[in-house]
């Protein structure tokens, strides 16, 4: 069991999930020509991932490459999450998610002007 503590803005606790139950959405990456940059952040040190808990909520985990940083873990509504994977995770991150997620997802999708 990879056990996540969930905290609010205030570092306050408010769960945990375990990670090794939950389905992960990588961030997507784009090379400029030296480094891999977060598509999420936009920088090649801070990156994020998204998971989705066995309950079914959603998770974000922001970290940093920087030494003494700590990763953190914060609840996301669907409709962010949904936006976060539009905007950072690859199609097959997309084509992975679980059937009532995905048609959330295409509802989403279906929903948003572009």
């Amino acid at each position: 069991m990879k056990k996540r503590i969930i905290t609010n803005e205030h570092g306050e606790t408010l769960a945990w999930f375990d990670e090794s139950k939950a389905i992960k959405v990588d961030e997507d990456t784009t090379f400029d020509g030296r480094n891999q940059i977060s598509r999420a952040t936009g920088g090649q040190w801070d990156h994020e991932a998204l998971f989705l808990t066995a309950s079914g909520k959603w998770v974000l985990n922001a970290w940093s490459n920087w030494q003494g940083s700590n990763d953190t873990y914060r609840f996301m509504s669907d409709n962010k999450a949904y936006a976060w994977i539009m905007v950072n995770a690859s199609p097959s991150e997309i084509d992975n998610l679980p059937p009532i997620q995905r048609a959330g997802f295409d509802q989403f999708m279906g929903s948003s002007e572009v």
